[in-house]
């Protein structure tokens, strides 16, 4: 029961430093920063689990930090008129993703820590109740009269979704390495790189580019190494 309300409490604090960061930075730089979690979730098995500090841990640390110094170094080669410009407010929203990162590697320690034990449904059914009673507050003050339709449509699609790849990416820690689960995860760079060229007309710059491939460098670390170890 403390592990599923964990589990709940992490998740929330996750996805809420995550919507709170895309609110601040690009799209382009919040997904490779948040997508820090793995390393974060070896470095927390370590220490917390007793795991082993293996080199592949290293080279994840190594490259993960390297790429997400080379983001918060770049500029946009084209500001986005939607987000805040000044500097203070592009380092908050990289702090935002770090906090992300971190609560994702605590909810992914807590689900390996219990393997099969637990239904993927009831970890689920907690961190939605999470959700749910720390946004209540929040929701209180907000002018639901003052949004369009469109915007309740978002809404939905977004737990709808979210509730999906909930259940699927919990699955996957529980079958497999969480190792590998992170390198499939991953991807979502790639995807953040291409939705903010095509569908926010974002251009990605040098600097981005590196940071990116640096982190993408820690999948690549994970699957070469896990398959040296099967």
């Amino acid at each position: 029961m403390r592990t599923l309300i964990l589990r709940g409490f992490f998740g929330f604090f996750a996805v809420g430093f995550s919507y709170a960061a895309l609110h601040l930075i690009k799209f382009s730089e919040a997904v490779p920063i948040m997508q820090t979690a793995p390393m974060w979730t070896a470095v927390f098995s370590v220490l917390l689990i007793g795991e082993k500090l293996t080199i592949d841990v290293i080279l994840n640390i190594v490259l993960c930090f390297s790429g997400v110094l080379l983001i918060t170094l770049s500029k946009s080669a084209k500001e986005d008129k939607s987000l805040p410009t000044s500097d203070s407010a592009r380092m908050l929203g990289i702090c935002c993703c770090l906090l992300s990162s971190l609560g994702r590697a605590s909810v992914n320690v807590l689900i390996r820590k219990t393997g099969k034990k637990v239904n993927i449904l009831s970890f689920a059914f907690y961190f939605y109740v999470a959700n749910a009673m720390f946004s209540m507050p929040c929701m209180m003050y907000e002018h639901w009269g003052d949004h369009p339709i469109s915007d309740y449509l978002y809404v939905a699609g977004i737990a709808i979704f979210a509730y999906v790849a909930q259940l699927c990416y919990t699955r996957g820690l529980q079958l497999e390495k969480a190792a590998k689960v992170a390198a499939l995860a991953y991807t979502q760079i790639m995807w953040a790189a291409i939705l903010d060229i095509v569908v926010f007309h974002q251009q990605v710059n040098g600097f981005q580019l590196a940071g990116i491939f640096c982190i993408l460098g820690c999948a690549i670390v994970m699957i070469f190494f896990n398959k040296a170890s099967d």
